[in-house]
């Protein structure tokens, strides 16, 4: 597994699945990043508006709002209009994942990933600064 060795960079993992997120931000923790988590877009929000993350993993389906609506309120926060973000769904097959990507400025893919290419997207991510589709 890669591990991301610039500054130590903060990521913020948002899924309603406890167990999904304590799998990406173990691996997350493992490659270098410091990851925080929360259970719902309301409570990243929340987050967002405390402190500062330098990339954002979001699943897509959750209760209460989508990972598209929790982005694009994201997107209107004070210094998240750039930041990259990296939605994931189980459901692929029912979105337009080109679509989304280009209209939420984020990647979006299929939570069947392996855990070592979701830490390399991650790391091209930051490395970028912002993301491609």
């Amino acid at each position: 597994m890669e591990t991301i060795t610039t500054e130590c960079r903060r990521v913020l993992v948002v899924d309603d699945q406890q167990a999904h997120r304590r799998v990406v931000a173990f691996n997350l923790e493992k490659a270098g990043l410091l990851a925080e988590t929360a259970e719902s877009a309301a409570e990243a929000l929340k987050l967002t508006g405390q402190k500062h993350f330098d990339l954002v993993i979001s699943d897509y389906f959750m209760p209460g709002a989508t990972g598209a609506d929790f982005v694009r309120e994201l997107r209107e926060t004070d210094g998240y209009a750039e930041t990259p973000v990296i939605l994931l769904t189980a459901r692929a097959p029912e979105l337009d994942l080109a679509r989304l990507a280009t209209s939420l400025s984020a990647r979006v893919v299929s939570k069947s990933c392996s855990v070592a290419q979701l830490v390399a997207m991650v790391a091209d991510s930051l490395s970028e600064g912002r993301n491609s589709s």
